[in-house]
């Protein structure tokens, strides 16, 4: 799959901003971003729901949009929310779609697949909030294996059957299956990317392995006596430095042999007895909140300039 240079403009409003990227075949990649980042669009424009306003996406080197017909059987594309008529069950409503696909999965596998195999006969309107989303997932696993695209898949769901969801996803990307997911649950990132997608306000920040992304972001943490004039030292080495609780210290950036020095002086001087000093990469979570607010930080002083 290729991203070129895409921009999506609704009502003068870019929601895609030259987003370029790569999927090679096989991979997991997780988009990440706020509300309103782009997403979603993201997604619509991948399976050809929308059309870029600049740019191209190719899909095993087919147009989504012209060729959806040919792609629809090499795809499986589970929406963010979506519904079914009241009547069907849940059995019938595999059924139905399994044979709008020409899918050559067997129905009855695919509800044991998601752990809906007790309600083959339970309707669509009286399942629980995640036993729908289960079905969602077994709907669209009745399209093709080639790429499995999921819009919030593990939204509303429980710690069962996210875990269940977890592993359907993993077994088929063991199989072969590209998987495109997005998803604001930092945990299933980690799980299950080989690659981290970042956007914000329609930009991609990030292109990157989930290792290299929080990496990139380390910090120096320290045990020491409560109360330290930590905003001194964070002066002093020109870093955001906080007590973020009673006596664990953070501060921002890595720690050469300069900046060591520096604080170990601070400390002896504030008589700090300290303990477990070490530098550490960022969490995933915080990873990305730095970078979308250094990248609002930036888009807000070039507005200014």
């Amino acid at each position: 799959m290729a991203v070129n240079n895409i921009a999506v403009n609704y009502n003068g409003v870019l929601t895609l901003d030259s987003v370029s990227f790569s999927v090679e075949r096989g991979e997991t990649i997780a988009l990440l971003g706020a509300n309103g980042a782009g997403k979603t669009t993201l997604v619509k424009a991948i399976t050809g729901l929308i059309k870029p306003s600049a740019g191209s996406v190719k899909v095993f080197g087919l147009d989504p949009r012209k060729d959806r017909h040919v792609l629809g059987n090499r795809w499986s594309v589970m929406p963010q929310a979506g519904g079914l008529p009241t009547g069907y069950t849940t059995l019938e409503a595999l059924k139905l779609f399994a044979s709008i696909s020409g899918s050559s999965e067997k129905p009855a596998e695919i509800l044991e697949l998601v752990g809906l195999q007790a309600f083959a006969n339970q309707r669509w309107h009286r399942l629980s909030g995640g036993e729908q989303q289960r079905l969602s997932l077994g709907i669209a696993l009745c399209g093709g294996n080639d790429l499995l695209i999921l819009d919030e898949p593990t939204s509303g769901l429980d710690i069962d059957a996210r875990i269940q969801l977890l592993e359907t996803i993993k077994e088929r990307s063991a199989k072969g299956t590209t998987t495109i997911l997005t998803t604001h649950i930092y945990a299933d990132a980690k799980d299950l990317a080989d690659k981290v997608l970042l956007l914000d306000k329609g930009q991609l920040l990030a292109n990157s392995t989930v290792k290299q992304l929080t990496q990139s972001q380390p910090e120096i943490t320290f045990v020491a006596k409560p109360g330290l004039p930590i905003a001194n030292i964070g002066k002093l080495l020109k870093r955001e430095a906080v007590e973020a609780s009673p006596g664990f210290y953070i501060i921002d950036g890595s720690g050469n042999a300069e900046v060591l020095s520096t604080l170990t002086q601070w400390l002896a001087e504030n008589e700090a007895e300290v303990s477990n000093l070490k530098m550490t990469p960022r969490s995933l979570k915080e990873s990305i909140y730095r970078l979308t607010e250094m990248n609002r930080q930036n888009r807000a002083e070039a507005i200014n300039e």
